[in-house]
């Protein structure tokens, strides 16, 4: 290939005479075999060279990937409680009220909107109570579901039996 990578040495201690031309013909071959040999060693010695560059190269993407993948899950769990709470105040601005009272109101709905349970909500007629009967199923965890206010003093008591419970022929 052009450049020299090595020499061959030759002694011969058992005749006082030189190497015949004969000779000189199966040197060169294995001199043409032995660079082949040397070359491919070489150039298998710098891939196995590169392989653990590669490899080393490879556990330290590994290792920065998870790295960032647990600082990407840690940054959507404080997005999504953000989201959460900026929904419940947000859902908030239709109820009208900023007194200590309202604020009471509004501490319990955040307890109380991530419960699948059943709340009763009582209190004078124009207090609110479908709006905050809307703020917790619409942020709860039934909002994919239908909402179905019903004015229950607006029934006499079978229809509205019916109305909850539904009704056999």
């Amino acid at each position: 290939r052009g450049q020299t990578i090595g020499a061959v040495y030759l002694d011969n201690r058992t005749s006082s005479s030189t190497f015949a031309e004969a000779n000189l013909d199966v040197i060169r071959s294995f001199s043409v075999m032995a660079s082949h040999a040397i070359h491919v060693a070489d150039l298998v010695t710098r891939l196995k060279q590169r392989m653990r560059q590669l490899d080393q190269l490879n556990r330290k993407l590994k290792d920065e990937n998870r790295q960032q993948s647990a600082q990407i899950r840690r940054k959507d769990q404080v997005l999504a409680q953000a989201t959460r709470t900026l929904q419940r105040r947000f859902a908030y601005d239709n109820i009208v009220g900023q007194g200590p009272a309202m604020q009471q109101v509004f501490g319990l709905l955040d307890h109380i909107i991530p419960q699948e349970s059943t709340t009763l909500i009582t209190g004078e007629t124009g207090t609110g109570k479908e709006l905050i009967a809307r703020a917790i199923h619409f942020l709860g965890p039934r909002k994919d579901k239908p909402f179905v206010p019903i004015n229950c003093a607006a029934l006499p008591e079978t229809l509205l039996e019916s109305e909850l419970f539904g009704h056999a022929p």
